[in-house]
């Protein structure tokens, strides 16, 4: 029994240390999005506003319609930088701008 609850504790402790992973995707757009380091003010923001929740942002800069497909079908959890139209806003939820 000691034995169970041991490694009950370890694996609660591991999994309360592991972060999520947000998957971002976005076409560049210098100054917001640029490649190399750093990766452009908006990626930035993300970054750091996603690291505050315990979340790790795996982004990775694709082309505008791969990126815009990858968010609407799922694949990808968010685009960093994007714009408000009527279009997308049937399919993406947008934050306060910053």
């Amino acid at each position: 029994m000691y034995k169970l609850f041991l490694i009950f504790l370890c694996l609660s402790v591991h999994f309360s240390y592991a972060k999520s992973i947000v998957t971002a995707n976005q076409d560049l757009w210098p100054p917001f999005v640029e490649e190399g380091i750093p990766q452009g003010i908006s990626v930035d923001i993300v970054k750091e506003s996603l690291a505050t929740q315990g979340y790790e942002l795996e982004f990775k800069i694709t082309p505008w319609s791969r990126a815009l497909s990858q968010v609407k079908n799922g694949t990808v959890d968010i685009l960093v930088a994007t714009w408000v139209t009527q279009e997308r806003k049937k399919y993406l939820i947008y934050s306060d701008s910053y």
